[in-house]
């Protein structure tokens, strides 16, 4: 009667301690940083005649798994499931945000794909961010009003294959640290004043 007893607990005690558990949800910094950015687009609503498209946020709920929401594709194959695309195209339909607004969205490190294009943004890029994204492939930011010049902290992005910052306000000449983009197979500036 004692091994049956002893042989379910030695198991339960393995599983529990020693077998990985997987992650049926995104990474929980990865969703407050999401949130964060939701917070911040719809605080700036209420304070601007800004109007954005708030039905492609209503998934975006604390306590829900990021990787169901809208606009949000997650690495299915990893056990820990983080964030590798947001596509958060057109989200602004009229006034205009501050590019400060992106600070949360940048600090998602998992990120491969990104798009912010066509939202009204203005201000500098803030470059601040880009040293976080090791990972990213394709960056999307054309069609907002983007101004100052390219930030620096753009081609540290060695990992970038696609870059579109068309159809902004960007000033400068192009730095010579483009070069640094050893991968970078598409690059879109038409439309500024570089």
């Amino acid at each position: 009667m004692q091994k049956p007893i002893s042989l379910s607990c030695f198991l339960f005690f393995f599983f529990v301690y020693f077998i990985p558990r997987q992650s049926f949800s995104c990474p929980k910094d990865q969703r407050e940083f999401l949130l964060e950015f939701k917070k911040l687009l719809t605080h700036n609503i209420k304070n601007h005649s800004t109007q954005i498209a708030l039905g492609e946020l209503k998934t975006w709920r604390p306590n829900s798994d990021c990787c169901k929401w809208k606009l949000v594709r997650c690495n299915t194959r990893s056990p820990s499931k983080e964030v590798t695309d947001l596509n958060l195209n057109g989200l602004v339909l009229s006034g205009s945000v501050c590019s400060t607004l992106l600070r949360p969205v940048l600090r998602v490190s998992s990120l491969m794909r990104l798009d912010v294009s066509s939202n009204f943004i203005q201000g500098e890029i803030p470059g601040d961010g880009f040293g976080n994204l090791t990972r990213l492939i394709s960056l999307d930011m054309g069609g907002n009003s983007f101004n100052g010049t390219i930030r620096p902290e753009l081609f540290s992005i060695k990992t970038l294959q696609h870059l579109d910052l068309s159809m902004n306000a960007i000033g400068g000449t192009l730095s010579c640290d483009i070069k640094e983009l050893k991968n970078l197979e598409e690059l879109f500036l038409d439309e500024n004043l570089i």
